[in-house]
Formats: structure tokens, sequence, C-alpha cells
């Protein structure tokens, strides 16, 4: 019966190391695969203050107050608690509020002058 012979310094780290670096490259290929696009920052924004308005107004009232806001308010809405009372954000939100609690469907440019 043949003696096995001793094993030298190395002949098993070159396969351990290929083995190693084949795993890393398969996990990063399958997690560079599996993620998801990084979300656009308008989108997370306009869910935020979407969410926030859902709190105090009905879901008819949202659509129409976010139907009457560009992303400049939508911004300021998202970054600050409390708006100044002179800031041109608060005033196109707080129209918004107004037309759309009167009435919802009321679209933003319609003849009844509301939406502007």
């Amino acid at each position: 019966m043949p003696v096995p012979q001793p094993l030298r310094s190395g002949q098993l780290r070159r396969p351990r190391h290929l083995v190693v670096l084949a795993v890393g490259a398969a996990a990063m290929l399958l997690a560079g695969g599996c993620s998801e696009p990084e979300p656009d920052p308008a989108e997370v924004r306009a869910e935020v203050v979407r969410n926030r308005l859902g709190e105090t107004f009905s879901g008819a009232q949202v659509d129409c107050i976010m139907e009457r806001l560009d992303d400049s308010v939508l911004r300021a809405l998202d970054r600050d608690v409390d708006l100044e009372p002179d800031d041109d954000a608060m005033a196109t939100y707080s129209e918004a509020v107004t037309a759309c609690v009167a009435d919802p469907a009321d679209p933003p440019n319609s003849e009844s002058g509301d939406g502007t």
C-alpha cells in the first residue's frame, strides 16, 4: 500500500485562495445583480410629504394638495417643520390647502379661480 507523501508548504493555500476569491466574486455578483436602484430623491420627498398630509387630510384632499405643489415647495415642506409665514412655500402650501379643503375635486387650473 502506498504511503501518502507529506504536503509541502503552500500546496493547499493556492486552491484555498482561489476558492475564497471565487466565492467572494460570486457573492459580489449576486449582491450587485439583486440590488435595487437608488430611489429618486424627488419621489421620496413627495412620499414623505404625502404621508404627513395623510395624517391630517382625506385622501382626496391629499391628492388635490399634492397636485398643486411643485418640487421646491415639497422640498421646503420636507426639510422644515415650521415654515416662516412670509415664505413663498408657505403661501403656496396655504393656497393649496385652502382650495383643496373647500373642494378637493376642483382641479388646480379650473375656471373657479381657486387653483392657481
